[in-house]
């Protein structure tokens, strides 16, 4: 009777996690794509969680309008966002810089539903929103730190 009281009375914490869905594995795309480093878009969070982009400091309320610039300005079908935190990076501010990105892109892909089609992207139908999603791929590249450094997520 105690457990079950205290399962009743007891609050749990919802999950943080990532919506990401994996591609289906497909053999046909397993060439590797060099990509020019003007179309890559490095985001770095240090051990304090600052944030940089392309090894200048940005703040976090201005990060979604630079991935957006950057998004815009791509003439090449191959760029990525590339995202590297630190060990000692902080989930909060890992998870708030990963959906800084995803808005980014999902307003970049409002624009495109926009001006394409002439309707917002949740007015699309199944085919409208796979042009939009082939001409925007969510493209979010991670690299992780070195075993040696120091630290761990808080």
């Amino acid at each position: 009777m105690l457990l079950i009281f205290f399962l009743v009375t007891s609050s749990m914490n919802a999950d943080k996690g990532l919506m990401r869905q994996l591609p289906p594995p497909d053999e046909q795309e397993t060439a590797q794509v060099d990509i020019h480093r003007s179309d890559v878009l490095q985001l770095r969070i240090d051990a304090s969680d600052k944030l940089w982009v392309d090894d200048e400091p940005l703040s976090p309320d201005a990060l979604q309008q630079r991935v957006e610039q950057f998004l815009a300005s791509r003439r090449s079908e191959h760029f990525v966002v590339g995202v590297q935190p630190s060990r000692a990076t902080t989930y909060a501010t890992y998870f708030s810089v990963q959906n800084t990105i995803v808005a980014a892109f999902k307003a970049q892909r409002e624009r495109i539903a926009l001006r394409q089609f002439g309707h917002p992207l949740a007015l699309c139908t199944d085919e409208e929103r796979a042009v939009v999603t082939r001409r925007l791929p969510l493209r979010i590249s991670e690299t992780y730190p070195s075993a040696t450094e120091e630290g761990g997520g808080r």
